[in-house]
């Protein structure tokens, strides 16, 4: 099951930026050290899982208000229409 993992992380991550890569690389750890420890209980995936889910998006989010950031951001694409969204 761990070596999945680590095939899937490659091949996901070969697809990303810097940031990206060190996000899901920082994600696969954690799995793997919730899913592999005696101490932390299974359960606690459903928690811990979601939470790093969200300190990404919080670190994509900052890094994208850097002058020079580490990920690549894209402009809208063209349809998208942000005054609906308000």
């Amino acid at each position: 099951a761990v070596s999945l993992l680590f095939k899937q992380f490659y091949g996901f991550g070969k697809k990303l930026d810097k940031l990206g890569t060190l996000l899901c690389l920082i994600s696969s750890m954690v799995v793997i050290l919730i899913n592999g420890d005696i101490r932390i209980a299974p359960i606690s995936s459903q928690f811990v899982l979601p939470i790093t889910l969200g300190v990404g998006g919080f670190i994509a989010y900052i890094d994208s208000t850097r002058q020079i950031p580490y990920g690549t951001y894209k402009s809208a694409s063209k349809g998208w229409d942000a005054e609906s969204d308000l």
